[in-house]
C-alpha cells in the first residue's frame, strides 16, 4: 500500500512500516498493541515512508471542525458501509481479539446501547 492508518500500534505498526510501498505515508493514532515497535531506518531513507502521529488530544477544535467537515463531504468514504461490522460492547473484545491476531479487516462499529 502507499498510505494506511495505524490505529493499533506495537508489532502491527512495524509490520505496515516494512510493507509500505515507496514514498507511502503512514499515519499512527493508536497505541492497543503496544506503544513500542521493532524496526531499521531502512524504509525511512531507502523507500521514503513518512509516519505521521496523529495528535488527536491536543488538536484545537476549530482544525477539529474543520477535518469532520472535510470527513463528511470530499474526504468522504463512500464504501465505508461495505467494510463496516457491528458489535455489540460484550462481542468486543472478542473483536479485539481478531484484531490483534491480524484475522480483522475494515471497520469494527461498536453500539453503545442496550
Amino acid at each position: 500500500w502507499t498510505g494506511a492508518i495505524d490505529t493499533v500500534g506495537g508489532e502491527l505498526l512495524d509490520s505496515i512500516i516494512r510493507t509500505t510501498k515507496l514514498h507511502g505515508v503512514i499515519a499512527c493514532c493508536g497505541m492497543i498493541g503496544g506503544a513500542t515497535f521493532s524496526t531499521n531506518v531502512f524504509p525511512f531513507i531507502i523507500r521514503g515512508v513518512t509516519l505521521r502521529g496523529i495528535d488527536s488530544a491536543q488538536c484545537p477544535m476549530p482544525r477539529r471542525r474543520k477535518i469532520w467537515q472535510r470527513l463528511a463531504t470530499d474526504w468522504r468514504v463512500e464504501q465505508l458501509n461495505s467494510i463496516t461490522v457491528d458489535c455489540t460492547l460484550e462481542e468486543l473484545s472478542e473483536k479485539m481479539d481478531a484484531m490483534l491476531a491480524g484475522q480483522s479487516m475494515g471497520h469494527v462499529r461498536v453500539s453503545l446501547k442496550a
